[in-house]
Order: C-alpha cells, then structure tokens, then sequence
C-alpha cells in the first residue's frame, strides 16, 4: 500500500474517531440487536409484514436496541406504548449475560407484575427467539424467562430495563 493511501485512510480514521461514529478500541461484545415488542401473545402474526425488518407491522408496539443499557417509562416514552405489549422478539446479535426486565409499574418496581428475560446462549446476527408470554417461567435454547405474578402482566407493560 502506497504511503498516500496510507494516510488517507489513517485521515478517514481520524475523522471518523472525532465525529463519534467509530469506538477505538472497538468494544469487546458490542451489540447491536434489537427487542421488538408486539401487541398479541406469540408474537407478530402478520408474516408479511411483521418479520425482521418489520416494514409495516401494525402489530408492533414498541422497539430498542439490545447494546444500549435504559430504563424506559413507557407512560413517558416513544419507545414502547404503554400498557400494550404482551409478547417480544429478541434479534441478534445479543451475547450471553445481557438481560431485560418488563416491569407492570412505570417505575420499575417489583411491587406489582414483571419478568426478567436472561439470555444464556450467545445469538448471532442471524438468530432470533420469541417470547410469547410474559407471564410464564421457562428456560429455552437461548433464554431463560422468569415470570414474578400478581395480578398479570402481559398487556399491562409498563416500563422495561434493559441491561446489556
């Protein structure tokens, strides 16, 4: 490679380190999957138009990003429709450990109904799982869901945590 290139591309990379748009180092295990929540138990029912990339799913209720650590009031929030969804999509890539928490309080208290989805298996890009329900304890291949009762919770989300 000539010593013009060279310096091009370390310019580029300077560039791109200064406007935010590239992490150096790069992250170790950055994310960049997403949690799609829907207004049906089972997830999306329209296969048309409710699958990744979900071009007009009038089934969805709300959307995150899966690498971004939040706490979102749904009362408060564009993300997510308050007292709405009643099942989720997690779309990979989303490694081992990261967790999100559905809570039936706006505030996020364990007072009242919620439900911690843990994943335990690394997903790739091009792995996806549903949870159907909120409101049951299982493990599957890639998650394990532990539902906390009081009164139900699927259709009554009202914040959710997500922690990378």
């Amino acid at each position: 490679m000539s010593l013009t290139k060279k310096r091009s591309r370390i310019t580029l990379l300077s560039t791109l380190l200064a406007a935010g748009i590239l992490a150096w180092p790069p992250q170790a295990g950055a994310q960049s999957g997403e949690v799609h929540f829907f207004n049906q138990n089972g997830g999306p029912r329209d296969g048309v138009h409710c699958t990744p990339p979900f071009s007009k799913c009038n089934e969805r209720v709300g959307i995150l990003r899966a690498g971004v650590r939040r706490s979102v009031n749904c009362k408060k929030s564009d993300a997510c429709k308050n007292d709405e969804a009643r099942s989720a999509m997690l779309i990979g890539p989303i490694r081992a450990g990261w967790t999100m928490i559905v809570y039936d309080n706006p505030d996020g208290s364990k007072n009242d109904d919620w439900a911690e989805i843990n994943v335990i298996r690394n997903m790739t890009a091009s792995d996806w799982v549903t949870i159907g329900t909120f409101e049951r304890s299982y493990v599957e291949h890639f998650v394990r869901v532990t539902y906390h009762r009081k009164n139900g919770l699927d259709g009554k989300v009202s914040s959710i945590e997500v922690r990378p």
